[in-house]
């Protein structure tokens, strides 16, 4: 919302929280449940661009209902939003969408071309919505940029930056130098300026366009660890372990998730394992975007805030 309203636009918020109102002082608010008809076709009444952020939705894992509740949140969401900005004349979308629907492989480097079988409910329920936006884009005429963030950092977000936040506030040691896998990560104000600036950079009568989007580099364990350190103030605590140490202590984690003060060992599972995204496409089509650096977006995103968390797991410092 900050990022439209520096640019310029007046907004206009959609949300099911009554509470959270107080969080848009400057902006309109609809207070109102998404599957509401009525009340999406109020919100979109008399306005030029729509921005959908499916909502997130947390079945309990093997559920037979997994794929329905995903695709209701996202896909029949999507459908809803699109009929109603059909109907009111709406010349914009911006669908945000995840990297999950480009697939996951850590052995390379994935971009929006490269085919993509979903591997989750929530990734081909996410494809699904991609799919429904550019189809409804190209048979009404509808300017359409869907986003496909990669993993999502800011504040109150349960990030792999959030995690090495917390590590950081408590003085940990990690055992991440010499781990040589990559990460592809996101501001979350990066997300939105780069939604606004794809709407201007491809213009109406543009074809819509699926973009990742990433901070423009990768990167290593040990340089996030560093960097989220540096930003926050604190002395940068690493150490080498050898790889079968840490696949025993990352399978300690990943076994003892309800343990409290273990459940960070399963952090380490996530940093060994490279996941990496190609970003070219947007650099092409804004090759005049100005990313935010790491230790920058670190230091808005949580430098101020206060205590995150328990569940980081400690680590002994090197003998």
């Amino acid at each position: 919302m900050c990022a439209f309203a520096e640019s310029g636009e007046r907004v206009r918020v959609l949300i099911r929280d009554g509470s959270k109102a107080r969080w848009f002082p400057d902006e309109q608010v609809v207070v109102a449940d998404m599957f509401d008809r009525e009340s999406v076709r109020r919100a979109v009444r008399g306005i030029d661009t729509v921005v959908h952020v499916p909502p997130r939705v947390y079945p309990r894992p093997g559920s037979s209902l997994d794929l329905a509740m995903h695709r209701r949140a996202h896909v029949e969401s999507t459908r809803l939003l699109l009929d109603a900005a059909v109907a009111a004349g709406v010349g914009r979308v911006v669908l945000v969408s995840s990297a999950h629907a480009t697939g996951r492989d850590p052995g390379r480097v994935l971009c929006e071309l490269d085919p993509a079988p979903p591997r989750t409910p929530y990734a081909q329920a996410k494809l699904e919505a991609e799919e429904l936006t550019l189809s409804y884009a190209e048979r009404y005429d509808i300017h359409a940029v869907v986003l496909r963030p990669v993993s999502i950092y800011g504040p109150n977000d349960k990030s792999v930056v959030s995690s090495l936040v917390r590590a950081a506030r408590k003085g940990l040691w990690l055992p991440l130098k010499g781990l040589s896998s990559l990460h592809s990560l996101v501001f979350v104000e990066t997300v939105a300026r780069a939604g606004i600036a794809l709407l201007k950079a491809t213009g109406r009568g543009a074809r819509p366009g699926v973009f990742i989007v990433t901070d423009g580099k990768d990167y290593s364990p040990s340089e996030l660890y560093a960097a989220v350190c540096r930003a926050l103030g604190e002395s940068v605590r690493l150490f080498y372990l050898p790889p079968a140490g840490l696949r025993v202590l990352a399978f300690i984690g990943m076994r003892a998730r309800a343990v409290p003060g273990l459940v960070g060992l399963g952090l380490l599972q996530h940093l060994m394992t490279s996941q990496r995204y190609c970003v070219h496409l947007f650099r092409e089509t804004v090759p005049d975007f100005a990313f935010v650096g790491l230790d920058q977006a670190i230091r808005k995103a949580f430098a101020s805030t206060g205590h995150l968390g328990d569940d980081c797991a400690g680590f002994g410092p090197p003998r």
